[in-house]
């Protein structure tokens, strides 16, 4: 019941940040090059070095695994 409440609080934070935008939450390994994500409360656009896999901790974004890929990220979909 927690997580769900916590869900629904970040997802009402998220409407009042991002406004128009739309955004979805998404595993790790979906995320690619060239996609816009929150981190930390800003918007951040992913490069080619910000994305790495290691055999050990596996995907990793802005040096973060987010869980080891349990926690999802937000992606902004900057298309209209």
């Amino acid at each position: 019941m927690k997580l769900l409440k916590d869900l629904e609080n970040l997802n009402n934070d998220c409407k009042q940040r991002l406004g128009h935008l739309s955004y979805e939450f998404v595993n790790i390994s979906k995320v690619k090059t060239g996609d816009t994500v929150v981190i930390e409360n800003s918007l951040r656009t992913v490069g080619k070095n910000d994305i790495k896999n290691c055999q050990f901790m596996g995907r990793s974004l802005f040096g973060d695994t987010f869980n080891l890929g349990s926690k999802k990220i937000i992606k902004v979909n900057t298309t209209q």
